[in-house]
């Protein structure tokens, strides 16, 4: 009897700290950043998605664009930042650390990355826990990861 009291009030605690995790993003502002919307002029859109893996669910990651914290991510989140056209460093912590490494786009995959913002564009960039890595997406395998992903919003604001 005590051993199901243990469990029952083991899987309440972990249900309520779970629920403390999650998104409070509108479900209008989910759809409409999942509709891929056209940024406005001056600037483009970064979905920046992170896998779901069972072994990482209770495994957050915060990201960094240009040295300043931008989004938490966790298990299957994702984020979409509207940013100014320019290039960007996008760099990650984990365990503690910070990674600065930056290296060009042709290193798809890499420790950070550094990647272009055109006006008006989508641009999509996956975040491997597993290997502390970053891949940028096409268009196609971008929009299948953030349809299946849950939503985040970013600290701050969209200013750089």
């Amino acid at each position: 009897m005590f051993l199901k009291r243990v469990i029952v009030l083991s899987l309440f605690l972990g249900s309520v700290i779970l629920s403390g995790c999650s998104s409070s993003v509108s479900r209008e502002r989910v759809e409409f950043v999942k509709s891929f919307p056209n940024p406005p002029a001056g600037s483009g859109g970064l979905y920046i998605i992170r896998d779901s893996h069972v072994w990482d669910v209770a495994k957050y990651v915060d990201i960094f664009i240009n040295g300043k914290l931008r989004t938490h991510l966790g298990n299957g989140d994702f984020s979409y930042i509207v940013m100014p056209e320019g290039s960007y460093g996008i760099t990650s912590t984990q365990f503690g650390g910070v990674y600065r490494t930056v290296v060009y786009q042709e290193d798809l995959r890499s420790l950070g990355v550094r990647i272009k913002i055109e006006s008006g564009k989508n641009r999509y960039i996956k975040y491997d826990y597993d290997t502390n890595s970053f891949v940028i997406l096409d268009e196609e395998d971008g929009k299948d990861m953030v349809d299946g992903g849950n939503m985040v919003e970013e600290y701050g604001n969209n200013e750089q």
